[in-house]
């Protein structure tokens, strides 16, 4: 989301992103890792979805098809405030 926000074009480069996810990649070309994009991308739609429910965790939890531990320990890991 961040990305998109700072963006000067429609299209977003590398240069854009924070270096945690840059690594040398095929034919020394720079490119995030899934792993991290993930995660940020995880931790932004999750913290979306609770806004967006008024931070009831069951019903988040039910939205997102996860029990509700697995939410929680999300919450904690991304320290996503709530």
């Amino acid at each position: 989301e961040r990305a998109v926000v700072i963006a000067d074009d429609e299209l977003i480069t590398v240069d854009q992103l924070p270096e945690r996810f840059a690594q040398p990649g095929i034919h020394g070309r720079v490119s995030p890792l899934l792993k991290d994009a993930h995660e940020e991308f995880e931790a932004a739609y999750i913290q979306k979805v609770v806004a967006e429910n008024g931070g009831d965790k069951e019903l988040v939890s039910k939205i997102l098809g996860i029990d509700l531990s697995t939410l929680y320990r999300k919450i904690k890991k991304y320290d996503i405030r709530c």
